[in-house]
């Protein structure tokens, strides 16, 4: 069995190693639900944490380098666009 947490708490950096925490974003210090949808989490403070691993196994798709960086650069243009909507 691996050391490795399970999930990291995105707004208080808490680390559990329970599986239902990480299927559900529960953080037991926090006593509150950080999961969104399937890898996107509420940080607590107006922003977002995505896991791209989470996301990519719930689409099917393997969970490698290159689609982590596609997972990244899809997610920063959809920002850059959402940015260009509220400034035009």
């Amino acid at each position: 069995m691996s050391n490795e947490p399970l999930f990291i708490c995105p707004r208080c950096g808490a680390m559990s190693h329970h599986p239902t925490d990480a299927a559900e974003g529960y953080c037991g210090r926090c006593h509150d639900w950080t999961r969104l949808s399937t890898g996107v989490y509420d940080d607590g403070a107006g922003g977002l944490h995505i896991v791209a691993g989470e996301l990519l196994r719930e689409k099917g798709y393997a969970d490698t380098p290159e689609n982590r960086e596609t997972v990244d650069r899809m997610a920063r243009r959809l920002f850059a666009d959402l940015m260009d909507q509220a400034d035009g």
